[in-house]
């Protein structure tokens, strides 16, 4: 994709190209989209079709992915695998009595959030999610991997140094 300041335009033209490949060939079984996010050729085709959709509704999840992970005793996080390649960083989320899908959801959106307006939150920043629940922002390296990320959690974060 180079390091051009379109990166979602680059994004959407590959999504779109590699969608019109695997429709024409069975050879396909799996698309890794920038050596770090990889997905069946069936959810890459079904998916591709979005490629040129308005925000928020693009296919940002061929782009990037999530897992989680335990935070604590009574806390899971989630983490962001991609997003380094449009923003420079990825995400760390970590609330208190959050997870599963609704985690799962709420660090996707602000993925995607991300992905549109670009880095703009600023270290010590607090935001909010349509949950209306204040959440802080630092900017840290990973516990997990040793990335730069954006930490989105309580303060202070147990993660915290």
């Amino acid at each position: 994709m180079g390091e051009s300041e379109g990166k979602i335009e680059d994004a959407k033209i590959v999504t779109a190209v590699v969608g019109g490949l695997i429709a024409v060939t069975a050879a396909a079984c799996a698309v890794v989209f920038g050596s770090r996010v990889a997905r069946s050729a069936q959810s890459w085709l079904d998916l591709s079709a979005r490629a040129f959709v308005p925000y928020p509704d693009y296919p940002f999840a061929l782009w990037i992915d999530v897992t989680s992970f335990r935070a604590g005793p009574q806390s899971t996080g989630a983490l962001t695998y991609g997003l380094t390649r449009f923003i420079g960083r990825e995400v760390e989320f970590e609330v208190s009595g959050l997870s599963g899908p609704s985690l799962l959801q709420r660090i996707a959106s602000l993925a995607c959030y991300m992905l549109e307006h670009g880095e703009g939150i600023n270290d010590g920043d607090t935001i909010e999610d349509e949950e209306a629940e204040r959440m802080n922002v630092k900017h840290r390296v990973s516990f997990l991997n040793g990335a730069p990320v954006l930490r989105v959690g309580p303060d202070p974060s147990p993660l915290d140094p």
